[in-house]
């Protein structure tokens, strides 16, 4: 199925519909436009926010969407609690206006879609990432889908239930989680290391794979150099990073 279409980037009113805590310091935010309207945008756009609390106007600020764009009502999107804006935000209730912009980006998925794809993610970086696999998976595109996804402990993996649910449903898409501080004496059983060029060779499926990465900069600077050390072309590579 071809990519949506992107409507204009255009500023309008959204409702906060739904707060869903997912680890103790990120909630996935649901709201829709208060005017009946399609939604459009590609998998790993992002929006950007301005919304006003206790008389004080905060933004505009960006995040990516998580949601898939067959979701035509409605966006949801993954936010870390740190800084000014954060801390405010998350003090919004439901039925709370908020002002949406966008989308915009150009970190999204490449047509044609290669035969596999091997998107990796830390902490919140999953966010564009979840609206490229469920895009994928729920569309039914014939390629294999590997996500590295990399946190700190087990008590931070945000989409935990969704990603094991889709893991075992769907043949075309692996789930590899790795824990950068777990304790050690946990239960834990998967891999305790930050995503290196052996983990990356060790679920590599073809040479044609196309790389999705998406984090804080240390971290996509980390995978890069994974990524050239395995020889990679850059034109394989597409990014997104910040802080």
């Amino acid at each position: 199925m071809p990519l949506p279409m992107v409507a204009s980037q255009m500023k309008r009113e959204f409702t906060l519909t739904s707060i869903d805590r997912h680890t103790a310091t990120v909630m996935v935010f649901t709201m829709k436009p208060k005017k009946q309207e399609v939604i459009n945008f590609k998998p790993g756009m992002f929006v950007t926010l301005t919304f006003e609390h206790d008389g004080k106007k905060y933004g505009p600020k960006p995040y990516s969407v998580s949601s898939s764009p067959l979701v035509k009502n409605e966006i949801e999107l993954t936010i870390r609690k740190e800084g000014v804006f954060t801390q405010a935000f998350f003090k919004l209730e439901k039925g709370a206006t908020i002002n949406v912009q966008g989308p915009y980006g150009k970190f999204v998925l490449h047509e044609p879609i290669a035969p596999h794809m091997m998107l990796i993610a830390g902490g919140t970086g999953i966010a564009p990432m979840m609206s490229m696999l469920r895009h994928i998976l729920d569309t039914g595109v014939k390629t294999h889908v590997t996500l590295l996804f990399s946190c700190k402990t087990d008590h931070d993996i945000i989409f935990k239930n969704e990603l094991l649910h889709r893991a075992d449903k769907f043949d075309n898409f692996s789930y590899v989680q790795t824990l950068t501080q777990e304790p050690a004496d946990s239960s834990w059983q998967g891999h305790r290391a930050r995503i290196n060029e052996t983990m990356i060779k060790e679920h590599i499926r073809t040479k044609e794979a196309q790389y999705y990465i998406c984090g804080p900069n240390d971290f996509v600077t980390s995978v890069e150099e994974a990524l050239d050390e395995l020889e990679v072309p850059t034109d394989r590579i597409h990014k997104e990073k910040w802080g």
